[in-house]
């Protein structure tokens, strides 16, 4: 897998001529790509100021007050997958995950990138929050802070800026949106991201744990994702929305595609920097929850090497994308966007 991901690498032997022999073969390559539970054993702790040392394992480090817990997997690539964690919650909200969870971990073999995993900071101060953002704290802007981190790592990486994604779903998305501000250049994908966070029917039990009153500045200017866009011109945002999960789309979606201008359509539109991606998808444990499996973000992976700017992307894997993209207007940025073809998920 040279450059970016290839679906076909990953699945080239998944064929067969019934449904039952071609899930055996899908099954047979999954075995092959699990990641290396021997990984989570490896403990390093790091200063901020400490060189990297580039291996595999998982990482304390804090820096200015906050705790950063994060899982590592090298590759030798230009390219840097951060994946941040969301909500603590499982079992429809009876019980919270034991931390570190390192969202998405085990997908790093799927993946021709180097890949971090962030735990949330704020699980750490607020043992029963269930759900922070990478918040940080009134003082303090957390999604501030772990770009700063990332950067540094990425710097000694030798990765550019354009060559790191930040991706979350629902919280972590929300989370990954606000951080790309502090990586100009980088691009940063939220799958049902919360986006009106006062509205949000968990935010009355944020503030009572932590204390902070997102309606306070300078706590209120942190919850405005069109104007963070509008303020950086260098990043790509993919903002991604199931039309099946009526709260994702009444609370969130909509209100920002309206902030931004943008008239969302079944598939994906695009205006200047922001790309809103509208899907349709019946999850088992609620729509919201109907994120995607380590095939379809392979897809959405190919997705971003197509958009992302000054990237220059793999030869298309044709048999694999269908309907074509919109754009808003004819001075776009990222013309080829036009011409290309992208998922819809359903």
């Amino acid at each position: 897998m040279d450059n970016w991901t290839d679906f076909n690498t990953c699945y080239a032997d998944c064929t067969g001529d019934s449904r039952e022999n071609i899930l055996k073969q899908i099954e047979k390559a999954e075995l092959a790509l699990q990641g290396d539970k021997a990984l989570l054993s490896r403990h390093h702790t790091l200063e901020y100021d400490q060189p990297f040392p580039n291996e595999d394992g998982c990482y304390q480090l804090r820096y200015k007050n906050e705790c950063f817990e994060f899982f590592f997997k090298g590759r030798d690539s230009d390219r840097l997958y951060v994946f941040l964690d969301g909500s603590r919650s499982r079992d429809r909200g009876t019980r919270l995950a034991d931390l570190p969870t390192f969202i998405s971990w085990s997908w790093y073999p799927k993946i021709s990138a180097n890949v971090l995993c962030f735990e949330d900071p704020m699980f750490y101060q607020y043992p029963d929050l269930q759900l922070g953002w990478f918040y940080g704290s009134a003082q303090q802007d957390g999604r501030q802070l772990l770009a700063e981190v990332v950067d540094r790592i990425a710097v000694q990486l030798h990765i550019a800026h354009e060559n790191i994604v930040l991706y979350g779903r629902s919280g972590g998305g929300t989370a990954a949106l606000f951080a790309a501000r502090y990586l100009p250049g980088c691009t940063a994908v939220g799958i049902n991201p919360q986006l009106n966070l006062l509205s949000y029917g968990y935010y009355p039990f944020f503030q009572k744990i932590t204390g902070i009153d997102l309606r306070q500045e300078p706590c209120a200017r942190r919850t405005d994702l069109a104007a963070s866009i509008h303020s950086d011109t260098k990043s790509h945002y993919i903002v991604m929305g199931n039309l099946e999960s009526k709260e994702d789309m009444e609370v969130h979606f909509l209100p920002f595609c309206k902030e931004m201008g943008i008239t969302p359509v079944y598939g994906a539109v695009q205006a200047g920097n922001t790309t809103v991606w509208l899907f349709r998808a019946l999850g088992e444990s609620s729509a919201h929850n109907s994120f995607e499996n380590p095939t379809i973000f392979l897809l959405i992976d190919h997705f971003i090497a197509q958009t992302a700017p000054n990237v220059t992307p793999p030869i298309p894997t044709s048999a694999l994308l269908c309907p074509a993209i919109s754009t808003t207007s004819g001075t776009d940025p990222l013309p080829r966007l036009g011409k290309i073809k992208c998922l819809k998920i359903s």
